[in-house]
């Protein structure tokens, strides 16, 4: 009896713990030669950026699951931004964002694209700018 018992207690945690992350988030996607500092997604019609959906390093090549339900609005269409560690700012907007979308970002030259993968493996990039905030203040490039 203790050992059914036993079995039944790790498939309940077991299906609690698939049941987390099952169709509840995104997932950002570092395909950057550094270390992306903060992620910012926002409505596009917000005014302000808000807080970062992440509070840990995206080293190049990782992955970082994100709570959909915080970014969920009446909206489909948001904003991304993202700092690098050389403080390189990547700006991509107006693109659809759905649950269990998994967003790449990537850069070619100053352009910044960031690949929205649905879990149907439809893609879609959107081109967006990489900058340096004092190039542009500076009125170079």
């Amino acid at each position: 009896m203790k050992k059914l018992l036993v079995v039944i207690l790790a498939l309940l945690t077991l299906a609690a713990l698939c049941g987390c992350s099952s169709g509840h988030e995104l997932i950002i996607r570092n395909d950057l030669d550094v270390v992306v500092y903060s992620v910012y997604i926002s409505p596009s019609s917000d005014e302000q950026w808000g807080d970062p959906v992440n509070y840990t390093l995206i080293r190049p090549g990782a992955k970082l699951r994100v709570d959909y339900e915080t970014l969920a609005t009446d909206t489909a269409y948001y904003d991304f931004i993202a700092v690098d560690e050389n403080e390189l700012y990547y700006d991509v907007r107006d693109f659809s964002l759905r649950v269990g979308d998994t967003l790449a970002l990537s850069v070619d030259g100053d352009t910044a694209l960031l690949t929205v993968t649905r879990e149907d493996g439809k893609s879609s990039t959107y081109d967006g700018y990489a900058y340096h905030p004092d190039v542009l203040e500076s009125g170079a490039g």
